[in-house]
């Protein structure tokens, strides 16, 4: 019996794994201190925009290519839907100047002298057209930068939310779009850093009451203690891609 037990018995011990010090289980100590400083980290966050060394300027027109691309779709379409109009009217003009010079070779050298040069006519309409679609190519550009930056800072501000890190403040220019919603979502920035404040101060008042509880209470303390410091820890970060050549928000 003897040497049967020792070879199970030492399976058995071989079976049991053994946990590393960071997937063990945080005692209450550890999580009121995490909590602790969260709290302080959270008090040391400051409330509204973040002084900044000057205006805020992007170094970038395209920061959303994909979006970008669809708004100077949008603006080409519609220019090109207006030069297919002027060349209609162009080619009407071009038939009635033909007969015009036909009526005046037929009145003679004289009254065909002074007839215009159609072939500076073209030249100046295809320049004019050029002109028309580069400038409409590069306002839609610069249009669509407008809505595709803040665009790109509101979902970092998201991922931020995301993963409860509440310092930053979301700062547009102020030719930009969407400032209302840049507006909603540092409002709600600062509610989910004052509410993480409140379950902090709430955790630690429940800490403080451990002492005088029997057992089977603190034990309960420590499940409810350990639920909340889960709501108030920061989640890990996410991998953010920074807009290039941007600030901080």
């Amino acid at each position: 019996m003897g040497d049967e037990g020792g070879p199970r018995a030492a399976d058995r011990d071989e079976a049991v794994e053994v946990l590393s010090p960071a997937e063990a289980a945080p005692t209450l100590d550890e999580v009121l201190a995490d909590v602790d400083a969260r709290r302080r980290a959270l008090d040391a966050m400051p409330d509204g925009p973040r002084p900044s060394g000057g205006p805020y300027k992007r170094r970038r027109l395209m920061v959303d290519l994909p979006l970008q691309l669809t708004y100077v779709s949008v603006y080409l379409l519609t220019t090109s839907l207006l030069l297919v109009g002027f060349v209609a009217l162009n080619y009407v003009f071009a038939a009635i100047y033909q007969r015009a010079s036909l009526l005046q070779q037929e009145l003679g050298p004289a009254a065909a002298g002074g007839a215009p040069n159609l072939a500076l006519l073209l030249l100046v309409n295809f320049v004019f057209v050029m002109l028309l679609l580069i400038g409409a190519s590069v306002y839609a550009v610069v249009h669509s930068h407008r809505v595709a930056g803040p665009a790109f800072r509101l979902r970092r501000a998201l991922d931020q939310l995301l993963a409860r890190d509440y310092d930053h403040w979301v700062q547009l220019r102020r030719k930009d779009f969407l400032h209302e919603l840049a507006e909603q979502l540092n409002q709600l920035n600062a509610q989910l850093k004052a509410k993480d404040v409140v379950i902090a101060d709430a955790v630690a008042r429940l800490g403080a009451l451990r002492p005088g509880l029997a057992p089977a209470q603190a034990l309960a303390l420590e499940e409810v203690v350990a639920d909340l410091a889960d709501v108030v820890l920061a989640a890990p970060a996410a991998a953010a891609a920074e807009e290039p050549g941007a600030p901080g928000a």
